[in-house]
């Protein structure tokens, strides 16, 4: 795959929204990217600590984010 993985796929992927074929290229290449590795685990963290404090975004904000997230341009890793 010739493609630049973003932190807007890695954001897709954490929550299970980008293709499988860049699904697949993010799980098979992770263990070489370790700011990939950092970046999904920082997204965890904040998705845990929101989810105890019972203060996380509703699931129709995450949808309006991850929408907006796929029309502007991210750092690059």
């Amino acid at each position: 795959m010739d493609r630049i993985i973003t932190e807007n796929d890695l954001l897709l992927f954490h929550y299970k929204e980008v293709t499988p074929e860049i699904h697949h290229h993010i799980k098979a290449n992770l263990h070489l990217n370790p700011q990939w590795h950092d970046f999904l685990k920082m997204l965890s963290d904040v998705d845990n600590v929101l989810e105890s404090n019972k203060k996380g975004p509703s699931k129709t904000t995450l949808s309006i984010i991850l929408e907006e997230s796929m029309h502007q341009e991210n750092p690059t890793f």
